[in-house]
C-alpha cells in the first residue's frame, strides 16, 4: 500500500479452500474499479470493504458539520 493511500480496499475471493484477501491502497476510489477488472476473475469476488485511512484523527457525522 502507498504512503498516499487515503483508502484500504480488501477484496475477498473465493477459492477451493477458503477466502483469499487482497489488500491494496487507493488514493482515489475510481480506482476500484480498474483493480477489481483487471482480476481475479470477478466471478470469484466474494465482497469488498474498503477503509478511509487518510487522516489519523476519526470524525465524527457532528463534527464534519463544522467544517
Amino acid at each position: 500500500m502507498s504512503n498516499k493511500a487515503r483508502w484500504e480496499v480488501t477484496a475477498h475471493y473465493r477459492t477451493d479452500g477458503n477466502l483469499v484477501g487482497l489488500r491494496f491502497g487507493v488514493e482515489e476510489l475510481a480506482e476500484v474499479h480498474d483493480i477489481i477488472e483487471q482480476g481475479p476473475d470477478w466471478q470469484a469476488l466474494d465482497s469488498i470493504v474498503i477503509r478511509y485511512v487518510g487522516l489519523p484523527n476519526k470524525l465524527t457525522i457532528e463534527e464534519t458539520r463544522d467544517l
